[in-house]
């Protein structure tokens, strides 16, 4: 890289960045650090500023990313690390030598005496004490600055005082030393990860966190290494400029990319130099399934990230050119429709059958009492971001909120999408919404849409995406997938079947506070489905999910996702996150589906091979986590021997414990796991986890002693 740089000088602004002060100031942060062991999942942050610098990398995806960052802003000194962990607790002693290099560094030069450090919501007392002279923070603190050189903060929780109170507080030559999660933040609607209260303070220095996970380079945590130079966007940026190999392009591409999604727009540093090439080349940024955006294309990349963060700011953008193929086109003789939806104050997205056409505009109207409700208007079902990914086979960011602050707001996105109200909890009163500007969506809503109406003209809607709803399932798909489903009362009769059996066995009402939603991409942010609000699967699934023939054969993936969101992590061990979800898929495979559940997965039917390996092979518990089939195995034999039953009762108890009672550790949920299972079916179950490797305490074992062992057939 470095040999790379002296071809290209002539183009290079940044080389001073790589000088004797990022020299000086890295050895001073990593000082007798080994290693760094993660604390919980960390973020990622991106780098800009000409005074800013990567000092601790880790993954993302197949390229790096900084997980702490340093920089000077004004006369002060400034690091960011990507998990609030890191300031909150010591886990272990180089986690402690790590804030204290930071809290040190971020002090700078002192006359003879310990730092006077500052901690709001950070307590990490013990740690800084033989360093420093610290002071826990909380109340009007944000008028107390001045008192301290260092203040430590973790989380996001500022109010724009406070932010700019420490901002001040940095520039006149204070530090600052800031942990948080921000992949944990929601932003409000109308708002994105530079609004982040955080990311309005580093950001004057080059720094900001992304909404991204990182990834480990060691084993538990993360190398104390800055990673490559092309980890900071702006030289990235030159390196692309200029040529860059290809082999290098993929990660200077990432790092640009990363600070595009997370540019104020008073950034003067990166800002302008995205501008200019943006009008330059903007004419291609149009990626497809067909066409996909990869690795060789890293100019193009840069752009279209920093293309969707600009349309995001306009009030009137034009429809974008990619919107035509995902999420698709409107037709433009498709009658612009007004319709009024009456909401019952449902939590998240309220639908509305309506569509907005790419780059046109919609009118959200309200009554004055609804204006002061904190709602908002979505448009775009599609929410998973793909900035991530290799290659891009749609633009990696479609779906957009906008607040409702008055009786009227106007909104239009550059790529459409199905309109939603979103509302705020809490909200449970009648509201009456008008909607004009938008065209009709299929959708059908089990137990009020006419059922003749749909088979007329519903379902022929001119809407590229469609909506088959009841109160407890929502499933979104390509609208070609219902163009010829005479019956949507059978299927989503059958979809609410699922959903029954799922909260029976999770022990909680079949009736929800809001639906669970099913939303099939072209591209999903991972796997090839994942769980949440919405369940996002690719869309081939569709044809499962708007087929009654195929629900009956128990489609196992959908089955999955919905049993991870009726997963609970009080008896989900290390090990079995993969493993409990899936008895939901076996309860509805037998109970809805009238199937034995054997025949749902390939996985299931060969367990006898995988008990014998297992038991072969010295019966590791490690290579149990690792084998999520072999582990159910162990599941399907309790199935098989104490019935569902079982299941449902131990699922409701946990339900019924106090904080106090639920298990902290991985091996007290083992343990409780062991201990309440065999009080329910009457059994003493140690011999059984002994027989499959699966630790437990000799307390928990005792515990049981009383009761008569057991060991399947």
């Amino acid at each position: 890289m470095r040999s790379l740089l002296r071809l290209f000088l002539p183009v290079i602004s940044l080389v001073t960045l790589f000088g004797s002060a990022v020299a000086q100031d890295r050895p001073d942060l990593l000082r007798g650090i080994d290693s760094v062991p993660a604390m919980g999942t960390p973020g990622l942050l991106a780098v800009w500023g000409k005074d800013a610098f990567s000092v601790l990398a880790a993954k993302d995806g197949p390229n790096l990313a900084p997980m702490i960052a340093a920089g000077r802003l004004g006369k002060g000194r400034l690091v960011c690390i990507a998990h609030d962990g890191y300031v909150g607790r010591a886990a272990a002693p180089q986690n402690a030598s790590l804030l204290r290099n930071l809290v040190l560094w971020a002090a700078g030069e002192l006359p003879n005496r310990k730092p006077i450090v500052g901690l709001i919501t950070a307590p990490c007392v013990a740690v800084l004490d033989d360093v420093a002279t610290v002071e826990p923070l909380d109340g009007e603190w944000h008028k107390l600055l001045p008192a301290f050189d260092v203040i430590v903060i973790g989380g996001w929780r500022l109010n724009p005082s406070q932010v700019a109170a420490l901002t001040s507080f940095v520039e006149r030559g204070g530090g600052l030393v800031a942990g948080q999660t921000a992949w944990a933040w929601t932003p409000p609607p109308g708002q994105s990860l530079e609004d982040n209260p955080l990311n309005r303070l580093a950001a004057g220095a080059g720094i900001a966190w992304t909404g991204s996970y990182s990834g480990h380079t060691a084993p538990g945590g993360f190398k104390p290494d800055a990673g490559p130079d092309a980890i900071h966007a702006a030289l990235a940026l030159d390196l692309i400029e200029a040529g860059t190999p290809e082999d290098s392009l993929r990660q200077a591409s990432a790092s640009v990319v990363n600070a595009a999604t997370v540019l104020p727009a008073d950034d003067v540093m990166l800002r302008p130099r995205l501008n200019a090439l943006l009008e330059k080349h903007s004419a291609a940024l149009a990626p497809s399934e067909k066409k996909p955006m990869g690795p060789r294309d890293g100019l193009a990349r840069v752009l279209l990230a920093f293309q969707v963060r600009e349309l995001r700011r306009h009030d009137a953008p034009a429809a974008h050119p990619a919107a035509s193929e995902f999420p698709g086109a409107v037709a433009s003789d498709a009658s612009r429709a007004e319709r009024e939806v009456c909401l019952s104050g449902a939590e998240r997205w309220n639908s509305t059958g309506l569509y907005a056409a790419p780059g046109e505009a919609i009118t959200v109207t309200v009554p004055r009492e609804a204006a002061g409700l904190k709602a908002g208007v979505r448009i775009g079902c599609h929410q998973d971001q793909l900035w991530h990914h290799r290659d891009w086979k749609r633009v990696p960011e479609i779906t957009g909120e906008w607040p409702i602050i008055s009786e009227r707001t106007v909104v239009t996105s550059a790529f459409g999408g199905p309109i939603y109200i979103v509302l705020p909890r809490g909200a449970r009163e009648q509201t009456r919404i008008r909607i004009a500007g938008a065209v009709e969506a299929p959708m059908f809503v089990r137990g009020k849409t006419d059922p003749a109406a749909w088979k007329e003209s519903i379902r022929h809607a001119p809407a590229p995406w469609a909506e088959l709803a009841t109160e407890r399932v929502i499933l979104s798909v390509p609208s070609t997938h219902v163009r010829d489903l005479d019956n949507p009362e059978e299927l989503l009769a059958f979809w609410d079947a699922i959903l029954d059996a799922q909260a029976d066995l999770a022990g909680i009402p079949r009736e929800r506070p809001w639906p669970q939603r099913y939303v099939a991409d072209v591209q999903i942010s991972a796997g090839y489905m994942h769980s949440g609000y919405p369940i996002m699967t690719h869309l081939d699934a569709a044809a499962d999910m708007s087929s009654l023939s195929n629900m009956k054969k128990g489609p196992w993936g959908l089955l999955h996702e919905m049993g991870h969101n009726h997963q609970e992590g009080d008896w989900t061990f290390d090990g079995t996150g993969e493993v409990t979800c899936n008895l939901f898929a076996m309860y509805c495979i037998e109970t809805v589906c009238g199937l034995p559940w054997r025949e749902g997965h390939d996985g299931l039917r060969d367990s006898a091979k995988r008990i014998a390996k297992h038991r072969a092979t010295g019966r590791s518990f490690e290579k149990w986590k690792e084998d999520p089939f072999l582990a159910l195995a162990m599941y399907a034999q309790l199935v098989e021997a104490f019935g569902w039953e079982t299941f449902k009762r131990v699922f409701a108890e946990y339900r019924t414990l106090s904080r106090e009672e639920r298990p902290r550790t991985e091996e007290a949920k083992r343990d409780q796991w062991m201990v309440r299972f065999s009080r329910a079916c009457g059994r003493n179950l140690g011999p059984f986890f002994d027989d499959w490797g699966v630790p437990v305490s000799a307390e928990a074992k005792a515990s049981i002693a009383d009761l008569p062992g057991w060991m399947p057939e």
